[in-house]
C-alpha cells in the first residue's frame, strides 16, 4: 500500500508530456475558477464552521489563483467562475433531500454573505454561473459558452476539490473535454485535506492530468498574449 502511496505521489508531479502539453494551447482552452464563497472559503463561513474546521490552506492558495486568473486572461483563454446554492429549499431536488434527509441546514443562499465571491470576483465577459447542483455541467450554459469559444481543453481551479471540483470534472470528462487540475489552485477545508489528496490522485491517474500552476504557465510562455480574445 505505501508503495501504491508512493507511486501516485510520483504520477501526479510528473512533467507534461510534449503532446499532453500542446492539449494546454490558450486557444482551446478555458479555466474554471469553482465556487470560491465566503461560505466554503471564509473560516467563519457557513461550511467550515458547520464541519468545525478552519481554511487556512484554501486562503492561502487565492492570491495564487489571483495571478493565475490574470495570466490565463491575458492568453485569452474564456473564465467561468461557478457559485454553488446549498439550500435544502432551493438546491436541485435530489441534493434537497439529501440534505433534508440528513438534517444539513441551509449554506450557501443567494442573498446572504456566504453566497458571494470570496477575495476575488469576475470582471466584465466572464461568464458567470449559479448551480444548483455540485457539478457545473448541470448548467446548460456551461457547455454552450464553451462550444462557441472552441473550446476543448479545462483547466479546473478552486472548491471544494473532493466535492464541486471533483463533480465537475467528472462531468467535463464525460463529455469529451481533456481536464488539468493545478494542484495547487484547489483546496479542502483544513481537516479534510486527505479527501482532497485522494481525488487529485485518483484524477490524475484516471480522468486527467493534475500538475501545477507553474508547469501550465510554462506551457502558455510559448504562446502569445491574446487578451483580445
Amino acid at each position: 500500500m505505501a508503495a501504491e502511496h508512493d507511486r501516485l505521489n510520483e504520477i501526479i508531479s510528473d512533467p507534461l508530456s510534449v503532446e499532453v502539453r500542446e492539449l494546454l494551447n490558450p486557444s482551446r482552452s478555458a479555466l474554471f475558477v469553482i465556487d470560491i464563497q465566503k461560505g466554503y472559503c471564509d473560516s467563519n463561513g457557513s461550511t467550515p464552521k458547520l464541519i468545525n474546521s478552519d481554511t487556512q490552506h484554501l486562503q492561502a492558495m487565492i492570491p495564487q489563483l489571483e495571478k493565475f486568473i490574470a495570466q490565463a486572461r491575458a492568453k485569452g483563454l474564456p473564465i467561468v467562475w461557478t457559485r454553488m446554492i446549498e439550500d435544502p429549499d432551493l438546491s436541485a431536488e435530489n441534493v434537497r433531500r439529501k440534505m433534508r434527509l440528513t438534517d444539513i441546514p441551509a449554506l450557501i443562499t443567494p442573498g446572504t454573505p456566504d453566497f458571494e465571491y470570496f477575495q476575488i470576483a469576475p470582471k466584465i465577459g466572464d461568464l458567470e454561473i449559479t448551480k444548483r447542483n455540485y457539478d457545473a455541467f448541470t448548467e446548460p450554459e456551461v457547455e454552450d459558452f464553451l462550444k462557441e469559444n472552441g473550446v476543448q481543453a479545462l483547466i479546473l481551479t478552486g472548491a471544494y476539490t473532493d466535492v464541486c471540483v471533483a463533480s465537475t470534472m467528472r462531468g467535463a470528462q464525460s463529455r469529451g473535454y481533456d481536464i488539468f487540475i493545478p494542484k495547487d489552485l484547489v483546496g479542502t477545508p483544513d481537516n479534510l485535506k486527505e479527501l482532497g489528496e485522494a481525488t487529485l490522485k485518483t484524477a490524475d491517474v484516471v480522468f486527467g492530468w493534475v500538475t501545477s500552476s507553474e508547469e501550465i504557465n510554462k506551457v502558455w510562455n510559448k504562446y502569445p498574449d491574446n487578451k483580445g480574445k
